[in-house]
């Protein structure tokens, strides 16, 4: 490994940290805790269809984005434009994987990514996908991202220079288990 990666690797587990130590203080926090609040761990969003859990998801899916083009960035690549059209077929299926309980490129139809964006009615030269879940983890980003550099297809789609489109769709599931799935493609 190099330096650099090494480094890279070691700001994940001080952002972790840090992420950890702010829920703490929020939940702590007099505005945070008490009757009627949410906090980070708790809060289901297939359960409750508040404002609150989506924007967690929309932050979860920020943050997952992010830390794919910050690599990219750190191999000299092109960042990724993010697709509005994509996240939505993305937070989609991570909702599917987690009220329907499964973990697969493939659902229960046999669809693949491919068919999903054809019903959506995105085009796209090139396509792949890469999908986590996480669940006991403080920076459920970190562990996805970790996860998807650990592995030579994922990281191969993360890296791919023909890729110059994606988005990444989170959900939570009732367990607290974090999904995530992100779509890249080429036009």
């Amino acid at each position: 490994m190099t330096r650099a990666f090494v480094f890279y690797c070691k700001a994940y587990r001080i952002a972790g940290l840090l992420f950890a130590m702010s829920v703490i203080l929020v939940i702590a926090s007099p505005a945070g805790g008490g009757s009627g609040a949410i906090s980070s761990g708790n809060h289901r969003p297939d359960d409750i269809r508040s404002a609150a859990a989506l924007e967690e998801i929309k932050l979860l899916e920020h943050e997952c984005f992010d830390e794919v083009n910050k690599y990219r960035e750190y191999k000299r690549l092109p960042v990724l434009d993010l697709d509005k059209e994509l996240v939505l077929v993305a937070r989609d299926y991570s909702r599917r994987m987690a009220e329907e309980r499964f973990f697969s490129h493939t659902d229960s139809n046999g669809e693949s990514v491919r068919e999903r964006l054809a019903q959506a009615g995105i085009r796209w030269r090139s396509v792949g996908e890469n999908i986590a879940s996480s669940r006991g983890y403080i920076n459920p980003v970190a562990a996805a991202v970790h996860g998807w550099l650990g592995s030579p297809g994922h990281r191969r789609n993360i890296v791919e220079p023909g890729f110059r489109f994606a988005a990444v769709g989170a959900w939570i599931g009732r367990d607290g288990t974090v999904f995530f799935t992100q779509v890249f493609i080429g036009r």
